[in-house]
């Protein structure tokens, strides 16, 4: 016996319009992000990666994994390597380590 589908009469609807709106806002906050980064002087997936960093909650370790996981990156990225360590000064000897390793 199959479990009665309570609030659905008929195919899932998508609200085409909704996401289409959705997408355009949250594209047009990260172009903005991309610009303000680029003015100060860094590039937009250094931005990223500060801000990660600087987001990560109290107590919770900037580990790669924990920043791959955030900028939903793949753990041993190559893309990770983008980020110049050197140059966003981050404190923690085990990040700055880590980073450097990934980047070869």
């Amino acid at each position: 016996m199959q479990p009665k589908k309570r609030g659905r009469k008929g195919p899932k609807q998508v609200d085409y319009w909704t996401l289409a709106e959705l997408r355009y806002y949250v594209r047009r906050f990260l172009r903005a992000r991309e610009l303000a980064a680029r003015e100060a002087g860094i590039e937009p997936q250094q931005y990223l990666l500060l801000l990660q960093v600087k987001g990560l909650g109290r107590g919770q370790p900037a580990t790669i994994s924990a920043l791959a996981e955030r900028l939903q990156l793949r753990h041993h990225s190559r893309r990770l390597a983008l980020f110049s360590v050197e140059e966003l000064k981050i404190e923690g000897p085990a990040l700055v380590a880590a980073l450097k390793r990934l980047i070869g």
